[in-house]
């Protein structure tokens, strides 16, 4: 009977010890998955930081505001106007010098 409890009672220990030991494991186990979600979100917000740090680099290139853009582009259109407008101007006037020329 005495065995027989020892027996018992060495069960129910290493029972007890199995159950900590899973218990420890599956602990661990949720501790990597967490902390796997949290690298992969730190890399994730990092990886939206560089894109909009580049994002920045490359419109700061271009025209430091977008209003800076357009004003340029207008102002190449109002030139390439006025230079259609001279070439005209310069075609009329060499017809006119042809056609003085051209009368004695």
């Amino acid at each position: 009977e005495k065995k027989r409890r020892e027996e018992e009672e060495e069960a129910r220990l290493r029972a007890e010890e199995e159950r900590q030991l899973e218990l420890a494991l599956k602990m661990s186990k949720e501790e990597a998955e967490k902390e796997e979600k949290r690298k992969a979100v730190d890399m994730e917000r990092i990886a939206q930081q560089r894109a909009v740090a580049k994002s920045l680099a490359a419109s700061s290139a271009t025209a430091s505001d977008p209003t800076d853009a357009h004003s340029e582009q207008l102002k190449h259109l109002a030139h390439k106007e006025r230079l259609k407008q001279l070439a005209l101007h310069l075609q009329k006037a060499q017809k006119l010098k042809e056609g003085a020329q051209a009368a004695p």
